[in-house]
């Protein structure tokens, strides 16, 4: 939770992030690989208020993941619940879980692969511009960003509210 009387304010709040790049190395660097499980529950709450007129911005990410090759596989069978509040009409965004191409290492691959699995899970992400009024459909899951291929698949009896984007 960020508050300022005047100003700027800018609040973001993260479960799990991930970041993998080339840094002064001339080993291959930028990948992510591997397996995250949530069969429990990750809150993610970020909330920015101020006295003024002045900037202000909330982001909230359940899970963020950034490479310039991902293979990946997230397995959510558990609840992932993401919020971001701002008020009179401030931007506020939030993201179930977020894939992002990263701005260093190793180029994708033809056969790289990430994977998202919601099994019988929860995924909340909501936004609100009101003080948390009201509230529109965050993206619960965005691969739009992913540096290669991604495939989401969506089995059991899951709950989801919000968007899901892929890759065109």
């Amino acid at each position: 939770h960020a508050d300022g009387p005047a100003g700027s304010a800018l609040a973001y709040a993260a479960g799990i992030s991930m970041f993998a790049f080339n840094h002064g190395t001339s080993a291959a660097a930028g990948s992510i690989a591997g397996t995250i499980e949530n069969s429990g529950s990750l809150k993610i709450f970020s909330r920015v208020d101020a006295a003024d007129s002045g900037t202000l911005s909330a982001a909230a990410t359940g899970i963020y993941l950034s490479s310039t090759r991902n293979n990946a596989t997230v397995v959510n069978s558990g609840t992932i619940d993401v919020s971001a509040v701002t008020a009179r009409g401030a931007p506020a965004n939030a993201w179930g879980a977020h894939v992002v191409t990263g701005f260093s290492g190793d180029p994708a691959q033809a056969g790289d692969l990430f994977t998202f699995t919601n099994d019988g899970g929860t995924i909340i992400a909501r936004q609100s511009t009101d003080g948390g009024e009201t509230w529109q459909r965050g993206m619960a899951i965005d691969l739009t960003e992913a540096p290669n291929a991604s495939v989401v698949n969506l089995i059991g009896d899951g709950v989801i509210y919000g968007n899901i984007a892929v890759q065109s």
